[in-house]
């Protein structure tokens, strides 16, 4: 597979992360390094052999995966706001749902799972360190301010990884 040009404020947003993945209870979210990223398209864009698999388009650009299901974490690379979606992995069609209205929300969204996850890497530290009502509302609060107020339900999700 050729290397992947990502647009320059995706490569911005990701260099302001302090990590690429965060884990929460049994599951969280991986961001691929460069180095990654083209294997990462395997089984989503293109088969083990590189063609190019049904449905799949080609501004679609997968740049990690939800660490519990597996599912894609894509950013549309045709899309001036360089929205982020996610689909049902194994479902036969790509059916995409929005995660973040852009790559700059979306490294902030990250930020605050990165922040809510702390000390909760693992079902024995949720357990230890169960995640409050007051902190669930206000990390959903911030999610939903940075999408301009959409529902995502992909950032609630990744909660119920805690429980």
């Amino acid at each position: 597979m050729p290397p992947i040009d990502l647009p320059s404020r995706y490569k911005s947003a990701l260099a302001s992360l302090p990590s690429l993945e965060v884990e929460f209870g049994a599951g969280g979210i991986k961001l691929f390094t460069d180095a990654e990223l083209a294997e990462g398209q395997i089984g989503y864009a293109v088969g083990r052999d590189s063609r190019p698999l049904d449905g799949w388009q080609a501004n679609w650009i997968v740049i990690g995966n939800d660490t519990g299901l597996g599912d894609p974490i894509i950013l549309d690379a045709a899309d001036p706001a360089l929205p982020i979606l996610t689909a049902w992995n194994g479902e036969g069609t790509w059916n995409l749902r929005p995660v973040s209205i852009s790559i700059e929300a979306f490294a902030l969204a990250f930020a605050a799972f990165a922040s809510i996850a702390q000390n909760r890497s693992n079902p024995v530290q949720v357990k230890e360190n169960p995640l409050s009502e007051s902190e669930r509302e206000e990390y959903l609060a911030k999610i939903s301010e940075l999408q301009e107020n959409k529902r995502y339900d992909f950032w609630e999700g990744l909660l119920a990884y805690g429980d």
